[in-house]
C-alpha cells in the first residue's frame, strides 16, 4: 500500500495511528507543539528511520499549520484521531477540495455536516420512523419563540406527573457542549441567552434546540465503519451511559447491556 499519512493528533490516538501505518506499509508524519515536544509519539517519530517525521505547529487546531505540514511532507492523506478536526466539517471539505487534494480519513465532510447539527439529525431519525425526545425539529433564533416551547414543554411535564426539566442546548454543538438545564420558566430566558451566546462564539450559530430532559435512560451506541467502495462493517454495541455533569461520555463498555436487544443486518 503506498501514501503517507499526516497524524493530526497527539498522544495515546497518535501511537496507536502510528502503529496502524506500521502495519499497512504506510509512512507517516506527526504534529507536536512546544508543549507536547518531549511526547511519546514524538519520542517514538525519532526512532523510526526514514519515512517518518515529526513537524512542529502552534496548534492542534490550527488548520493551516496541518494543511502546511501536509503539503511540505507530501502527504496524501490526514488522519485526525479523535477530538480536534475529527468532527469538523469545514476542515474535511477544506482538505478534500482544494488544489491538492487529500484523503480525509473518517466520513466524508456532508456526513460530518447532516449528523454534526442536532436538528438536522432528528429530521433524518424522523424521517426513518425513528422516535425522538419531544422538543423543537427545527433551531430557535428568537427569544419569545424559544419561551413559548419551553412553556409548552413544561406543561406536558406537569400534565404526565413529571418533575419540570428542559434542556436547552446549542444546535450546532456537539460533545456536550453548549447544554444548560432549566427547571423554571423564570430561569429560561438567562439560561436562552447564554446558550446562543455560547453557540454563536463556538460555532458560528446561534440557533438553539429545546427538548425534554429525560434522567433516567441508557445511552446506547453501535459503531459502524464504512468504505468509500461501499463496504460495511459493525463492532457490536456500547454503553455510555455513565456520564460527566458536564454530559460527556467517562466510561464505555462493550458490548453494551444484553446484546439480545440488538438486531444486526
Amino acid at each position: 500500500m503506498q501514501g503517507k499519512v499526516l497524524i493530526a493528533n497527539r498522544g495515546e490516538i497518535a501511537i496507536r495511528i502510528m502503529e496502524a501505518c506500521k502495519d499497512l506499509g504506510l509512512d507517516y508524519v506527526v504534529v507536536y507543539t512546544d508543549a507536547d515536544r518531549d511526547s511519546e509519539h514524538v519520542r517514538r517519530n525519532r526512532t523510526e528511520g526514514p519515512g517518518h517525521n515529526a513537524w512542529r505547529i502552534t496548534s492542534y487546531t490550527d488548520p493551516n499549520d496541518i494543511l502546511a505540514v501536509a503539503d511540505h511532507t507530501l502527504c496524501t492523506a490526514i488522519h485526525p484521531g479523535y477530538g480536534f478536526f475529527s468532527e469538523d466539517y469545514r476542515f474535511a471539505r477544506r482538505v478534500t477540495i482544494r488544489d491538492r487534494p487529500l484523503v480525509f480519513i473518517g466520513p466524508s465532510w456532508e456526513v460530518i455536516k447532516k449528523l454534526g447539527d442536532k436538528i438536522n439529525t432528528k429530521r433524518i431519525a424522523n424521517k426513518l420512523g425513528i422516535p425522538t425526545i419531544p422538543g423543537t425539529d427545527s433551531p430557535i433564533y428568537n427569544e419569545m419563540e424559544a419561551e413559548e416551547m419551553a412553556q409548552h414543554l413544561f406543561d406536558v411535564q406537569a400534565e404526565q406527573g413529571a418533575p419540570p426539566a428542559i434542556l436547552v442546548k446549542a444546535a450546532a454543538g456537539g460533545g456536550g457542549m453548549g447544554i444548560e438545564e432549566v427547571s423554571r420558566i423564570e430561569q429560561f430566558r438567562r439560561v436562552y441567552r447564554q446558550v446562543q451566546h455560547y453557540a454563536k462564539r463556538q460555532f458560528g450559530d446561534g440557533g438553539v434546540l429545546i427538548e425534554q430532559l429525560l434522567r433516567d435512560f441508557n445511552h446506547l451506541e453501535v459503531q459502524l465503519l464504512c468504505s468509500r467502495h461501499d463496504e460495511r462493517l459493525h463492532f457490536n454495541s456500547r454503553n455510555c451511559t455513565i456520564q460527566s455533569t458536564g454530559r460527556q461520555k467517562r466510561i464505555e463498555a462493550a458490548p453494551g447491556l444484553d446484546d439480545s436487544c440488538f438486531v444486526y443486518d
